[in-house]
C-alpha cells in the first residue's frame, strides 16, 4: 500500500508539474497581451493586444453621447464638440507598467486570473467646451418653451392669460453633458431644465383693454 501511495503521489506531482509547465508555455505565448485587470481610459482591455486595446478604446468613445431635454433625446457625435483622445500616450503608459512587472508575478496573475498589481491608465482626452456650450444652447432654442406673458388679441380685444413654460440652464447643464462625453458606458446626460411660472396680468395691459373697449 505504501508503494502504491508513493507511486500515486509521484504521478500527481509529475502531472501537476507538467500542467504548470504547459501553463508557463501558454503564458509565454501571450506575453504581448495585456494582463487581467488592465483598465485603460476607463475601458477594460484585459487579454487584448495593444492594437486591440486601442481599437476598443476608440470604439467606446466614438459612440454618440445623448443629451436629454425632458422627454426629448438628441444624439451628439463626440467630434461635433471637438473631442480628441490621446491614445498613444495611454498605450505607452500601459506598456511601461507591463515592463515593470516581473515574469513570475505576471505568470501568477495569468494563472489565477486575478491581478496583483492591476494596470490602470487614466483617460487622456480633451474637448471644446465652447462647442459643447453652443450645442446645448442650440438644443435649448429648439426645445425650450419660455413662459408667456398675458397678451391682448388686437382685432377682438380678447385678453389671453399668460402661460407657464420651461427653459434650459445652459451653464448648469455643462457638467452632466461633459460627464457623459467622458464616460465610455453611461453616455446619457439630463440637461437642467427649469420651470417658469406664468407671469401675472399686468395693470398696463388691463388699462389698454379697458381703453379699447371704451373707445
Amino acid at each position: 500500500m505504501d508503494a502504491l501511495r508513493r507511486t500515486l503521489i509521484i504521478v500527481l506531482l509529475v502531472l501537476g508539474g507538467l500542467y504548470l509547465l504547459y501553463e508557463v508555455f501558454l503564458y509565454h505565448q501571450q506575453r504581448n497581451s495585456l494582463p487581467p485587470g488592465t483598465n485603460i481610459g476607463l475601458v477594460d482591455v484585459s487579454g487584448l493586444t495593444m492594437d486591440e486595446a486601442g481599437d476598443k478604446i476608440v470604439a467606446a468613445y466614438s459612440q454618440d453621447f445623448i443629451l436629454r431635454h425632458l422627454e426629448e433625446t438628441t444624439a451628439i457625435h463626440p467630434a461635433d464638440v471637438g473631442f480628441l483622445i490621446d491614445l498613444q500616450i495611454m498605450l505607452d503608459e500601459a506598456a511601461a507598467q507591463m515592463e515593470e512587472q516581473e515574469f513570475w508575478q505576471g505568470y501568477l496573475a495569468y494563472l489565477l486570473q486575478r491581478p496583483f498589481q492591476p494596470i490602470t491608465v487614466p483617460l487622456y482626452a480633451t474637448h471644446n467646451r465652447e462647442a459643447m456650450r453652443e450645442m446645448i444652447a442650440t438644443l435649448a432654442r429648439f426645445q425650450d418653451q419660455p413662459a408667456r406673458a398675458p397678451q391682448m388679441i388686437s382685432n377682438s380685444g380678447e385678453l389671453l392669460d399668460g402661460r407657464s413654460g420651461f427653459v434650459t440652464d445652459i451653464e448648469a447643464s455643462l457638467p452632466a453633458a461633459e460627464a457623459a462625453l467622458y464616460d465610455p458606458v453611461n453616455r446619457l446626460a439630463d440637461l437642467v431644465v427649469n420651470e417658469e411660472e406664468a407671469p401675472p396680468r399686468d395693470l398696463s395691459l388691463l388699462e389698454t383693454v379697458i381703453r379699447q373697449q371704451l373707445g
